[in-house]
């Protein structure tokens, strides 16, 4: 009898199914999910695929509510299907809407298990319907999350962009030593095509309002440590007294944060590769080759300086340099509100760069 219990009892467990089983035909695959709103009520559109008799197309739910909780349940039900959020590609935020605190919008979708805390997450600028129904041909190739994620992965390859998943948004938000960063992306009023736009800054769990132009964004990828495959400059060199273009191709990137009272430094060594030098050829070791090396860096340097000046005006510590201090040097710490002490800290940037490669064979 005692054996029979043991086998019985094991296989009892599997008869049990699965708790969170949801029938395929009475789900809706969300892929795309929008928020706008304020504190008081918040505006949600969720996108999903829906299969006509000629073509994919993406649908659209919108739904409201004093909460985003209240929100997807005014969508479930008014849907026949039940919204399945385990499939979502991009999260989009309104720019007005990240301006309150924002994981009062986000915390709804790490309490159901099945949601997808992977998504991309994203900035809008103007009407937030306008992204789940793009107008003109182009539409054809970007009306689904896929084509979106596809973009969103060229802004991280290309360096055009800090870029984070859900996850780590919220990991982010709750990291006192370093503020959140996200691509802003618009409609192109001519081509009626999304583009980015800039990089958008957040102070806590705010954003400010202040977005990084698309190259002061390529240099925070690169001073963050989190450029992708490819990040190219274009720079204007003095050459016999006449204004060259050079385009360069970052190779190697190593950085030193130095702290020393309420002054810091950034020490960067970087190595670039010459991509186009329409002026003419340029060989290692000559000195027209140390001139170049000497101006793009003091170029490189004053932008970098500039990019910190905009992140101390918007309070905004997207480098993470608070994580530095917090570890290493407690006295500044807790001075205060890190946010303020870094707006108040003097921070010089000095770059050593090196050109590795000339793109010409001697």
């Amino acid at each position: 009898m005692k054996r029979l219990l043991i086998i019985l009892l094991p296989a009892a467990l599997l008869l049990s199914g699965c708790w969170d089983e949801l029938i395929f035909k009475d789900t809706q695959m969300v892929t795309m999910v929008g928020i706008e709103g304020d504190s008081e009520e918040v505006t949600v559109n969720y996108g999903f695929p829906a299969v006509t008799d000629s073509s994919l197309e993406i649908s659209t739910i919108e739904a409201k509510g004093r909460t985003y909780g209240e929100a997807r349940n005014d969508a479930n039900e008014r849907s026949s299907e039940v919204l399945d959020l385990s499939f979502m590609q991009i999260l989009f935020l309104t720019e007005d809407a990240a301006r309150y605190r924002v994981y009062d919008f986000l915390d709804n979708f790490f309490r159901i298990p099945r949601n997808r805390v992977t998504a991309h997450v994203m900035l809008t600028q103007g009407e937030l319907k306008d992204y789940f129904a793009i107008s003109g041909d182009y539409s054809k190739f970007l009306n689904s999350s896929e084509s979106y994620s596809k973009m969103i992965n060229t802004f991280h390859q290309y360096s055009l962009s800090t870029m984070y998943d859900l996850q780590q948004v919220c990991t982010i938000l709750f990291d006192e030593g370093m503020d959140l960063s996200l691509p802003v992306i618009r409609i192109n009023q001519e081509s009626g095509k999304p583009e980015l736009a800039g990089t958008g800054l957040f102070k806590g769990m705010e954003y400010t309002g202040e977005m990084l132009t698309v190259d002061e964004g390529r240099l925070l990828t690169m001073l963050k440590g989190e450029e992708g495959s490819i990040l190219r400059m274009s720079y204007e060199v003095d050459v016999d007294g006449e204004k060259v273009p050079i385009l360069l191709e970052l190779v190697d990137n190593k950085q030193k944060i130095n702290i020393d009272g309420e002054q810091a430094g950034i020490d960067l060594q970087i190595v670039v590769e010459a991509e186009e030098f329409a002026h003419g050829p340029v060989y290692k070791g000559e000195k027209q080759f140390n001139e170049l090396e000497d101006q793009l860096g003091k170029l490189i340097e004053e932008d970098i300086d500039r990019l910190i000046g905009r992140l101390q005006e918007a309070g905004s510590d997207a480098i993470g340099i608070g994580r530095r201090v917090r570890a290493f040097h407690e006295d500044i710490w807790k001075k205060g509100n890190w946010n303020d002490t870094f707006a108040d800290m003097e921070i010089d940037a000095s770059v050593k760069l090196t050109m590795e490669r000339s793109g010409i064979l001697k």
